[in-house]
């Protein structure tokens, strides 16, 4: 399985960076944790998956490069997976990547790169709208919405999403958005929540950090029962919580508080 992710992501690579680098040192594990590329002029750098497949190369031709340019001003002129367009800078005056724009860029990974959706296979047929292709677009609404330390989630208001869009997403605290994941890639064929031992269905959740043990049932659907109302009213609970500290919006707490998890979720 490894040995194909990295296959498939030095095939992705090549194509964005037109066969620049080289990818004999990679040893791929997750998107985010940094690989070994190799630059045919300044050798070996490390860098995330996740950035180098939304375009970013060797640092040091990008310092090199920079004197033909204003200072951290460049505007990518390819487009993202043949479909983003990033039209206004993309670069504060540091050269550093915007977080608008990583996040922008983070939209276009999770939609349409095949080695991402090999390990998160959840957003397989997801797309970003057609007004967001644009960067300029995008970077309005994030700067109207984005919250220091907040997350990008496009299935809060609209549980099932597939599509990202200003209609459809927001920012929410880490701890939110933490809170709704699923871990279905990971958790096997039982329900959410739910393990078997010995005979038995186990009902747990996390509150607080904390591993919960709700109890030991028969069958799956009692063991559910037992994860879905405690976790329901745990998601009320925070949504009380943050929504009185004015760290949610209206629209989020409202649909925090009509979340309903559903036994194949």
């Amino acid at each position: 399985m490894r040995r194909n992710l990295r296959e498939c992501f030095k095939e992705e690579a090549s194509k964005v960076h037109n066969n620049k680098y080289g990818y004999d040192k990679v040893n791929y594990i997750t998107n985010k944790i940094p690989v070994i590329i190799t630059c045919p002029i300044h050798g070996d750098f490390k860098q995330q998956p996740e950035n180098h497949l939304n375009g970013q190369g060797c640092p040091l031709c990008w310092k090199e490069n920079r004197s033909n340019r204003r200072k951290g001003c460049k505007i990518k002129s390819k487009p993202i997976y043949n479909k983003g367009v990033c039209d206004i800078l993309s670069r504060d005056s540091n050269g550093k990547p915007l977080k608008s724009y990583k996040t922008w860029c983070s939209m276009f990974v999770r939609c349409y790169s095949k080695i991402y959706q090999k390990t998160e296979p959840t957003y397989i047929g997801c797309e970003v709208c057609e007004e967001w292709l644009r960067f300029s677009n995008f970077k309005k609404w994030f700067d109207k919405n984005y919250k220091e330390g907040y997350e990008l989630d496009k299935d809060v208001l609209v549980k099932g999403n597939k599509l990202y869009s200003p209609n459809t997403c927001c920012f929410i605290p880490k701890e939110i958005n933490r809170l709704l994941i699923n871990c279905k890639r990971k958790r096997g064929n039982y329900p959410v929540g739910i393990s078997y031992v010995n005979g038995k269905y186990i009902a747990h959740m996390r509150k607080n950090k904390k591993q919960i043990h709700l109890g030991t049932f028969n069958t799956t659907k009692e063991a559910f029962n037992a994860y879905k109302e405690s976790k329901e009213l745990y998601i009320k609970q925070l949504a009380n919580d943050f929504y009185l500290k004015v760290k949610i919006t209206l629209d989020v707490y409202k649909a925090l508080l009509n979340y309903s998890i559903n036994i194949n979720d």
